[in-house]
């Protein structure tokens, strides 16, 4: 429970670029009751699917290049909490569909399809796996 609440509160965090948080505190309780009052959407409980949905599309190491004079060094690193969260955060927003329902309505069809390994964050989550493993010897599967 508590690091569930701390990948929330640094998600809500993450989503404030210039406003108030209560605004986006507001914005995810209502994608709670659209889940919650939506049943054929959404079948499993709410937390179920934004829990899931972040397990999927969580990064857990990052590529560093560093550069000496003209040779180029690769260095995996683990990242921490808040880059992951930047990471699902801006995945999660830039794969909504700019359909006509509202912002909170998209975002949780957003994490439906991260929980069922589907959607537009899903996808740039692998293809950022795949340039992990491009770029550093040591991390392809053999």
């Amino acid at each position: 429970k508590k690091n569930q609440y701390i990948i929330l509160n640094n998600f809500l965090q993450c989503m404030i670029k210039k406003g108030n948080k209560s605004t986006n505190e507001i914005t995810f309780k209502k994608m709670l009751f659209y889940m919650a009052k939506n049943k054929k959407i959404f079948s499993k409980n709410s937390w179920v699917i934004i829990m899931k949905g972040f397990y999927n599309i969580t990064p857990n190491i990052n590529l560093k290049i560093i550069k000496i004079k003209r040779r180029i060094f690769y260095n995996l690193k683990f990242i921490t909490s808040k880059k992951q969260s930047y990471l699902i955060c801006s995945w999660l927003i830039n794969g909504m569909k700019k359909n006509h329902h509202n912002f909170y309505k998209n975002l949780a069809q957003e994490f439906k399809e991260a929980s069922l390994k589907k959607g537009e964050a899903y996808q740039k989550y692998l293809t950022f796996y795949k340039t992990i493993e491009s770029n550093i010897h040591i991390y392809k599967k053999t």
